[in-house]
């Protein structure tokens, strides 16, 4: 569902609604980049705070490459070019359109979204903002029955004898559902249709479609809400309670358009601000909701859980972004070992000290820790590598003696790097041959030379992205060249400070811009002067993308982000020396040639116009306060535009007419400012 231009506030026709902007802009002041954007990534202060950088979640990131900017409220990642304000985070991260972005925003800002005008867009599926109220709304039912209910005091019973207190359940949000199959049904009526209460996974068709059920995970059972990092309900799981025999233990809500098994950890709502202090940094990880209610009872709030799937690369990219450290914990079975090493095996190439834990046979995470808590944390800290964890299975395998192990041994380990694309000639593919070499006593040079020879497997695809993936995106924003860098220039200083632009509107024209991008972000500033009497950052990049997101907002970002690693605001404030000529920018600065003698130029004369009036110039108007670098920029386009109208005039004065009396009026005018024109292009300072 797109939002439209009457929901955004700006009519067809080009007419503004100033409340749905204003709204916009009372949810951007309470919105913090910072904030927002640290609930899904750990992010570090660099620079005295004056910016953040973490892990990007937009593409396989390994160093920190996203930036953020807390005093322009701004984002970019440097390596893969996404970057915008809160809402553009929003929308990309969670895969929203504006409308539901900017509603998630209000909720999460306390503030109360007005009624949309106009016509309701058409969607192509269902909103996903309205799913998650959806499933907010039945994590509230349940939770409140567990906590009130008399009919659910067999559910209590059951949480306590497993350890779990009130405050555990309530900080987990654990909740229950009656036996009836239209509990939650009934309760909806006249809030949710069916169609929402279905897309969510909180109800179903009855078998003989005579209405709706709710979803067989939820009666007579234990609710487990499964949240995303943020905390926002977006599935279920349901436990079955003592004596009852339908269905399997545990059920888990379908996978739909919010959850995916292979991507969600369970409690890392709550675990995530423990995993990313520095006095912990480690993420534990179990296979279920009791043995993470069990282990943070007994003290280790760092842990997550994996929702009936082994842990993926998914899984470890989620985790990477708040801790390097990830400790696998696994039960004592063997059967859950070899999930494990079969998982492990496409994990060995990731960037992250990745460890197993493997408990005594025939425990499991909350048994072990309920009775020896202080044993657990030392096996934490004493866990092996991955790495050591595989080699140790492979021997065990292969006759139990490392030696005997041999040849076999090897063969597995080297079939393992060539089959995994993340390992081969990397690193940690170097690592797993070293280690291979020494654990089985076979000189490296050996296994080099069988890595090299030519393997049976079968050719292995890549996954077909998913379709909003493949969907065609609009073209990005050109990049300046030649003396569109000045013109690039002179955005970035108006960028960062907006309030210069009045002094560069006098000098300028987004006529005399080129770059299209660039002339479109000018004009932008026009319109914000016009409207509202001053421009704002905020302003332009709103207008810059109606929308939330477009190539035109990313290259504005793009600018600001080029502008702060410049130390732009500094130098325009004076607080840090320098200029433009340093830093490799004085190709951008004097791009146009001659733009030296340009400025000074500009610094002694005014430029006539063609309709022959006084035009300020860069000088002109440094006097009054204007900074040396925005006279300059300024400098480069109104030197290129009086070599536009020098050519222009030659070409007029080459068909003036000649009479017997001479020259005629308009021609001698032409001719004087062709020398005006002359005399300033080739001044030089006195």
């Amino acid at each position: 569902m797109s939002y439209g231009p009457s929901d955004l506030g700006q009519s067809t026709s080009g007419s503004y609604h100033t409340g749905a902007d204003d709204f916009k802009e009372q949810v951007r002041v309470r919105s913090d980049i910072a904030q927002v954007i640290g609930e899904s990534i750990s992010l570090k202060a660099l620079r005295g705070g004056a910016e953040l950088a973490g892990l990007c979640p937009f593409h396989d990131d390994r160093n920190p490459s996203l930036k953020v900017y807390p005093d322009r409220q701004t984002f970019r990642c440097w390596s893969c070019d996404t970057g915008g304000d809160v809402f553009s985070f929003v929308m990309k991260y969670d895969g929203l359109d504006f409308y539901s972005a900017l509603k998630h925003l209000a909720q999460r800002a306390g503030l109360e979204m007005p009624e949309r005008t106009g016509p309701r867009p058409s969607s192509d599926g269902p909103d996903r903002s309205r799913l998650l109220e959806v499933l907010a709304w039945a994590d509230r039912q349940c939770h409140t029955l567990l906590t009130r209910g008399s009919e659910a005091k067999v559910a209590r019973e059951y949480l306590s004898s497993r350890g779990i207190h009130a405050d555990l359940a309530k900080t987990f949000g654990l909740g229950y559902h009656p036996p009836s199959w239209t509990w939650l049904v009934d309760r909806a009526k006249g809030l949710y249709d069916r169609d929402e209460l279905i897309a969510a996974g909180v109800a179903g068709e009855k078998r003989d479609g005579s209405g709706l059920r709710d979803h067989p995970l939820f009666p007579g059972r234990v609710i487990f809400p499964i949240r995303d990092e943020r905390g926002r309900t977006i599935a279920f799981g349901g436990r079955q309670l003592p004596g009852d025999d339908f269905g399997g233990k545990y059920i888990n809500s379908s996978e739909g358009v919010l959850f995916h098994k292979s991507k969600v950890l369970y409690g890392l709502d709550v675990a995530r601000d423990e995993i990313r202090k520095p006095t912990c940094d480690t993420a534990l990880v179990v296979e279920g909701y009791t043995d993470t209610l069990a282990l943070h009872h007994a003290g280790y709030p760092n842990v997550v859980a994996t929702l009936g799937t082994a842990l993926t690369k998914e899984h470890v990219g989620v985790l990477r972004r708040f801790t390097n450290r990830i400790v696998l914990v696994l039960d004592g079975d063997r059967a859950g070992q070899d999930a494990a090493e079969k998982a492990l095996q496409k994990l060995l190439a990731e960037s992250v000290d990745l460890r197993v834990l493997t408990l005594p046979a025939g425990t499991d995470p909350a048994d072990f820790v309920s009775e020896r808590p202080e044993e657990f944390g030392k096996l934490v800290a004493d866990a092996p590598e991955a790495l050591d964890f595989k080699l140790s299975r492979v021997t065990a395998r292969h006759g139990g003696d490392a030696l005997q192990a041999g040849d076999a041994a090897t063969k597995e380990m080297l079939e393992l790097l060539r089959t995994d694309p993340g390992l081969a000639g990397t690193r940690r593919g170097d690592l797993v041959l070293m280690r291979t070499s020494e654990r089985f006593g076979v000189p490296e040079r050996r296994l080099r030379a069988d890595l090299k020879a030519p393997s049976a497997q079968p050719r292995r695809f890549e996954p077909e992205p998913p379709p909003e993936q493949r969907r065609p995106q609009e073209p990005p924003v050109p990049k300046p060249t030649g003396d569109e860098l000045a013109e690039a220039e002179l955005l970035k200083i108006l960028l960062t400070r907006p309030d210069l632009f009045p002094a560069a509107h006098a000098v300028v024209g987004s006529a005399d811009l080129r770059h299209p991008g660039l002339r479109r972000l000018f004009e932008l500033c026009e319109d914000a002067e016009e409207l509202d009497g001053e421009v704002t950052l905020p302003g332009v990049l709103n207008a810059a993308a109606p929308q939330g997101d477009s190539p035109l907002k990313r290259f504005a970002v793009a600018l600001m982000a080029e502008a702060d690693a410049q130390q732009l605001r500094g130098r325009l404030d004076g607080t840090v020396a320098g200029g433009l000529v340093e830093s490799g920018t004085r190709r951008a600065a004097f791009s146009a040639d001659g733009l030296a003698a340009g400025a000074a130029t500009t610094a002694r004369d005014a430029v006539r116009r063609e309709d022959g009036s006084q035009e300020g110039t860069p000088a002109h108007h440094a006097a009054g306060g204007v900074p040396p670098l925005l006279a300059l920029a300024l400098s480069a386009i109104t030197r290129r535009r009086r070599a536009r109208q020098a050519r222009g005039q030659r070409a007029d004065l080459a068909h003036a007419p000649v009479s017997a009396g001479g020259l005629d009026e308009a021609t001698r005018a032409l001719l004087r400012r062709q020398a005006d024109l002359h005399a300033a292009r080739h001044a030089r300072p006195g």
